[in-house]
Formats: C-alpha cells, structure tokens, sequence
C-alpha cells in the first residue's frame, strides 16, 4: 500500500489534465500458499491447508496472474514501486 499511496501522491502533485495511471507493482504477488508457508516458519508450528479447485463456473478467460502496465507513470511520473 506504501507504492500506491506514494504513487497517487505524485499523481496529484504533478497533475497532467486529462490523464490516467495506473499505479501497481512489478514485482509478482506472493500467493496464499507462500503466505501459509511463511507464516509456519515465522510462528514455528505446523500449519495445515486445504486447497480446493477452482468452481466449473469460474470465467475459462480470466487471467490466473494480472500485470498492471505502469509506464505511463514511469514515464511521466518517474514512478518506480519500491516496497
């Protein structure tokens, strides 16, 4: 959330009428199983997980990862995720 509100900051301090941005990171997200396995090593205990299939109703079409395409912010921004 630190790169984001950062970003939206420069957004309104160097306001360009007219333009959108997006704001992301670059970096991949970390998964819930990641985050599980973590979390095991932080708290030492052992952690169980189920993990279940996705619904036949789940849109074929739907991305499994989404990329946000900062350039525009890079570019005129000079927006750069950090943490």
């Amino acid at each position: 959330i630190t790169d984001a509100i950062f970003g939206f900051f420069m957004i309104i301090l160097k306001w360009i009428p007219c333009e959108s941005y997006n704001i992301g990171n670059l970096n991949p997200e970390t998964s819930i199983i990641e985050l599980v396995e973590t979390n095991k090593e932080v708290i030492s205990k052992k952690l169980t997980y189920h993990l279940i299939d996705y619904p036949d109703g789940y849109p074929q079409d739907d991305p499994m990862r989404r990329s946000t395409d900062i350039s525009e912010a890079q570019i005129q921004l000079r927006f750069e995720s950090r943490i």
